[in-house]
């Protein structure tokens, strides 16, 4: 099922921002308190960094919540060429 996958990538991003933030001396414990870490211009996240995060949290909520079903090579491209590979790349992963 690709839509564990969807939201394996949005947990994957929440470690690699997790780690960035914990480097700045930061230790966010909600969701909420990292979202709001990360849009501080001082936490050094860019603009499409920050918005493939919140696009992976999207699609992970609905993969969870609505039980959506998403098309492999979607997932391929989109999720995790694209979006995850922003955000991994941002960590140097």
């Amino acid at each position: 099922m690709v839509q564990w996958t969807v939201i394996a990538a949005f947990y994957c991003a929440v470690h690699c921002m997790q780690a960035h933030l914990i480097a700045l001396g930061h230790d966010p414990v909600t969701h909420v308190e990292r979202g709001a870490l990360i849009d501080v211009p001082a936490s050094g996240v860019s603009a499409d960094v920050r918005r493939s995060y919140r696009w992976l949290k999207q699609r992970s909520e609905v993969a969870r919540y609505r039980l959506a079903v998403f098309d492999p090579g979607f997932v391929r491209t989109t999720v995790l060429d694209r979006h995850l590979a922003n955000v991994t790349g941002f960590v140097g992963l």
